[in-house]
């Protein structure tokens, strides 16, 4: 994680954090830390009134979602790949490469 001030006067601190390695290069992902949500307690309130299989099917909802939104990105940005390839990328991927 590389630390970098963002301009004269500009207190804003941004990190550049290197995500993913593909026949691109190294991508990098910009975090601005002014915008790091935090929950707030009224929702944390409802979560915790949530049984345990509540939250597992939120946790899964969520999961898909990111395998949709991913399995998206990467069709546009590698049209050529066939529906197996981008499987094993998005599995890749979501499991940090173990997989």
């Amino acid at each position: 994680m590389v630390r970098e001030a963002r301009g004269e006067g500009d207190s804003c601190e941004m990190y550049t954090v290197s995500v993913n390695r593909d026949a691109h290069g190294v991508r990098e992902v910009r975090m601005d830390i002014r915008r790091i949500e935090v929950m707030d307690e009224a929702m944390a309130n409802v979560l915790r009134r949530k049984t345990p299989a509540e939250r597992l099917q939120i946790g899964f909802g969520l999961w898909r979602s990111a395998q949709k939104l991913l399995r998206g990105q990467l069709a546009s940005l590698h049209p050529d790949w066939d529906a197996q390839r981008l499987a094993q990328e998005v599995a890749r991927r979501l499991s940090h490469g173990a997989v």
